[in-house]
């Protein structure tokens, strides 16, 4: 396991710990059991006095090795793992005037790639969120995936657990049908979070007629902007107000919630931000950051016939360990164990593409940015 790193309910302290202290009655409900696989070594980049990493690796075992090559040879002078996870998140790390967090995960990635030449054998690699912050990075990285033939995913564990409905329960997400326009809410940022609303939306999106056929052009708006937009109906307010009620909320008290909300500068300054992301096949989604006002990744989706779908990413909380990182899981075991993901990894690499072109789109709010290095089609 390469990693950031490790203090409690970071990326790394819920993935996994779910294998050094495993609980199957908290995680195999959400399909996660580590049968058949286990931590083998980690590499820390960053030990904070907050670090949990080293005591934990300590008390089951597991060796914490100083470089990324020792941690996947294990010190035996050849490539002596099956699989990697690559946990580029949280630490003490710059973000750019884009408001993109810096993390190391190209350069981790890297140095992987190095270990992967020097001992000619490739192994299954898990990235956690998008690819980088870069998106010629990013594209570097795609390519080397293609022509090594590395089995990959990467990715938001909240496009993975499906949707619910407050009052009405569990739903489904859509598929076969086909999604006219939506609506999704996050909170946080616009890089941090707005990337898991992006890969919410793709979760659906990708199962309509023809797949996802890429994505054509990027709007920001910002502060007094989004409420224009609101009023005049430019954001389709019976939308928003579908994916509100999901989670069980209204409009009432938006701007007062969100003017008393807490937003870390680092983030964004901005608050509400609004994404408009234009589809190549015509369909449009708004991705709203209410920070103060939402707590989930919501969806709401207009079908042709009319009808619309809304619902919350089912995702859990702090008392049962964040149950969506399980879910993950089962899908980083599975990716191991059968040298294949069941997400595509297209969905990610778009999705990578896609949230820095928001970050981007902020320096110019309201300016209608194409995005033609965006048209990435997959079934």
């Amino acid at each position: 396991m390469i990693s950031t790193v490790w203090y409690q309910y970071s990326h790394t302290d819920v993935i996994v710990r779910r294998w050094l202290e495993p609980r199957p009655e908290r995680d195999e409900p959400h399909g996660f059991s580590p049968d058949g696989t286990e931590i083998a070594s980690v590499f820390l980049a960053q030990r904070p006095e907050t670090d949990l990493g080293v005591a934990l690796c300590k008390r089951h075992g597991v060796p914490v090795f100083e470089t990324i090559e020792a941690a996947l040879t294990l010190g035996s002078g050849e490539l002596a793992v099956d699989g990697v996870l690559l946990i580029g998140e949280h630490g003490d790390y710059p973000t750019n005037d884009s408001f993109q967090k810096l993390y190391p995960r190209k350069e981790f990635f890297d140095e992987i790639i190095r270990v992967f030449e020097k001992f000619e054998k490739v192994v299954p690699v898990f990235c956690d969120k998008h690819f980088t912050w870069n998106s010629s990075w990013a594209t570097e990285m795609w390519e080397t995936i293609q022509n090594k033939q590395i089995p990959w995913l990467a990715g938001s564990s909240t496009s993975l657990v499906g949707f619910r409905h407050k009052k009405s329960g569990r739903v489904v997400s859509p598929t076969g049908v086909e999604i006219v326009e939506g609506v999704c809410t996050f909170y946080v940022g616009p890089e941090t979070y707005g990337f898991h609303s992006l890969e919410v939306a793709q979760s659906a999106l990708e199962n309509r007629p023809g797949g996802e056929a890429g994505i054509s052009a990027i709007t920001a708006l910002v502060g007094e902007d989004v409420y224009s937009a609101l009023e005049k109906n430019v954001i389709p307010t019976d939308l928003v107000d579908a994916v509100l009620a999901a989670e069980g909320k209204t409009r009432e008290n938006l701007r007062e919630n969100l003017e008393n909300a807490v937003i870390e500068a680092e983030y964004s300054p901005f608050n509400p931000v609004a994404f408009l992301v234009e589809h190549s096949d015509g369909v449009n989604i708004w991705h709203l950051c209410f920070q103060g006002h939402v707590e989930n990744f919501g969806a709401s989706f207009r079908m042709e016939n009319g009808d619309i779908f809304a619902g919350i990413a089912d995702c859990g909380d702090e008392s049962n360990f964040y149950a969506h990182f399980a879910t993950l899981c089962g899908q980083i075991q599975k990716l191991i164990l059968r040298e294949k993901s069941n997400v595509p990894p297209e969905r990610t690499y778009l999705t990578t593409l896609a949230i820095e072109q928001c970050c981007q789109a902020l320096k110019t709010p309201g300016v209608r940015r194409k995005t033609p290095n965006l048209e990435i089609k997959y079934p």
